[in-house]
Parts: C-alpha cells; sequence; structure tokens
C-alpha cells in the first residue's frame, strides 16, 4: 500500500514537473516570437529612416531641370598674300571691304624696294564675317600666293574657366557670410585675406575669359599685298680717256700710300727677321771656325 502511494505521489509529481515544463517552453517560445516581432519592426523603421534621411542628403534633381547647352567655342585666323598691278587701289579696296563687313584694321605697315611694294595689314572682323571677308579679299588679286586658314576650338578651355570663376565666386559668398558672423579681430582678418586671395584669383580667370571671348567673337586676318615694279637701266655718265687717266694715276698714289703704310705696319715681323738672319749667320760662322 505504501508502495501504492509513493508511486502515485511519483507519477503526479512527474506530470506537475511535465506541465510546467511544457508552459516553460510555451512562454519561451512566445517571448521569442515576440522579440523576433519588435526585431522586425525596429528594423523594418530603421531601414525606413535610413532612406529617408539618404533622401534628405541626396541632391535633389528633376527631370524637368534644364541643362546649360554647350556651343561649341571656335578662334579663326586667317593668312592670305597675293599680287596686284595697282596697290593703291587694292589698299582703297581692302579697306572699304573691311569697312563693309564690320571690321577694322589693328595695324598696318608698308615697305618698298627697288622692284617690289609691299602692303601689311592686321585685321579683325566678327566671327561670323570671316570666311565672306577672306573669299572677298582676294576677289580682284592678280595672282594668289597662298590663302590659308586656321580654326582652333576652345571650348574646353572656356567652358574649364566660366566654371572654375562660377565655383570661386560661391567661395566668395560664403566667405563674406563668414565675415559677418566673425567675432574676434583674429577670425575677421583670417576671413579677409582668405577672401583677398579669392577675389585676386577671380579677377585674373576673368582676364583671361575676356581675352579667350574677345578672340573668339573676333577673328584675325594678316593680309600681304605686294605690286612687282620693273626695273628700269640707267647707265651712268662715262669718263672720257684724260680722266680715265688721271683716276689711274691717283688709283696708283693710293696703292702705293697703302704699300708703305703697311710695310710700316710689318716693322717687328722685319724686325725679328733681322735678328734672326744674323744669329744664324754668327753661328755658321762660329762653325767654320771650328773646323778649320
Amino acid at each position: 500500500m505504501n508502495k501504492i502511494l509513493i508511486l502515485l505521489i511519483a507519477v503526479m509529481a512527474a506530470c506537475t514537473n511535465g506541465a510546467h515544463d511544457f508552459e516553460v517552453a510555451e512562454e519561451a517560445a512566445m517571448v521569442e516570437e515576440i522579440a523576433g516581432d519588435f526585431g522586425r519592426s525596429a528594423q523594418s523603421k530603421m531601414a525606413v529612416a535610413s532612406d529617408g534621411m539618404n533622401q534628405a542628403i541626396a541632391p535633389r534633381t528633376s527631370q524637368n531641370q534644364p541643362q546649360a547647352e554647350i556651343t561649341q567655342k571656335l578662334i579663326k585666323n586667317g593668312n592670305i598674300q597675293f599680287e596686284t598691278l595697282d596697290l593703291e587701289k587694292s589698299i582703297q579696296s581692302v579697306k572699304q571691304l573691311v569697312s563693309s563687313f564690320g571690321g577694322y584694321v589693328s595695324s598696318e605697315s608698308e615697305e618698298s624696294w627697288e622692284n617690289r611694294i609691299n602692303y601689311n595689314v592686321t585685321i579683325r572682323v566678327a566671327t561670323e564675317n570671316f570666311d565672306s571677308l577672306m573669299n572677298s579679299l582676294s576677289a580682284d588679286a592678280y595672282k594668289v600666293d597662298f590663302k590659308r586658314m586656321n580654326i582652333q576650338d576652345v571650348t574646353e578651355q572656356y567652358y574649364d574657366l566660366t566654371t572654375r570663376i562660377e565655383s570661386q565666386k560661391e567661395i566668395e559668398k560664403r566667405y563674406l557670410e563668414l565675415l559677418k558672423q566673425a567675432r574676434t579681430v583674429k577670425d575677421m582678418l583670417g576671413i579677409e585675406e582668405n577672401l583677398g586671395q579669392i577675389r585676386t584669383e577671380i579677377e585674373a580667370k576673368e582676364g583671361r575669359l575676356k581675352v579667350l571671348q574677345n578672340r573668339i567673337s573676333y577673328s584675325t586676318i594678316h593680309l600681304n599685298v605686294y605690286q612687282e615694279l620693273e626695273v628700269e637701266f640707267r647707265p651712268g655718265k662715262q669718263p672720257n680717256f684724260g680722266q680715265r687717266i688721271l683716276e689711274s694715276l691717283y688709283n696708283g698714289w693710293r696703292s702705293l700710300q697703302s704699300f708703305v703704310i703697311w710695310v710700316i705696319g710689318m716693322w717687328p715681323f722685319f724686325l725679328i727677321f733681322t735678328l734672326a738672319w744674323f744669329g744664324f749667320k754668327k753661328i755658321q760662322q762660329k762653325l767654320r771656325n771650328r773646323k778649320s
């Protein structure tokens, strides 16, 4: 009986322990499930927050925002040389053509030789009229020696300068804002020093850009016009027989004077030669005396 009672108590205890273990396991599973749901929820919230932050930091781009159109920037130069039969008429024609195309003469010069006259001129004209003026200048030429055109693409250089200027102007604005917020003299002096450097760089780049814009807007033409002249033979007046004799005597006298002057100028060499000759003779005489 006692054994049966002890067995029943053991079975009840085991059942109680089993139920308790089952409840514990069930509670643990519930905790893990809740923790998992919380973790997934937190992760999703963090992902949403991260996406929002990334969207806020990333630059806002608009598909409708127009991009600056890049136009090609070219520098055109030309060289022409031709012969004319009437230089004065050609010069007047060149000047009229330059004026009609809205250009101007930046420099000109005229040179003359015995058989040729040259007219050199440098012309600046708006780029859109460059080709037309190049064709018109040599239209009335007697003979065109050469006509050359050189086109230089400076698109990259032009837009690089403009971009650098814009960037440095933005930096200048930031320095001005910092200057307003400066509280100490040291800060103000440091900002003003950097601001001065930025402004110097901006002015230098703007100067280069203006020169580049001028060369792009106005093309340059170097023109050489020349006229060949006929050389006339002009024989001089021939001297008569008596004049030729007198001239020969005069030339002979001048030659004699030149020879005497040359001899006098060579006296050191004659002196050295004379001393050497006497020395040689003296040595030769001593040798003969010894033999005898």
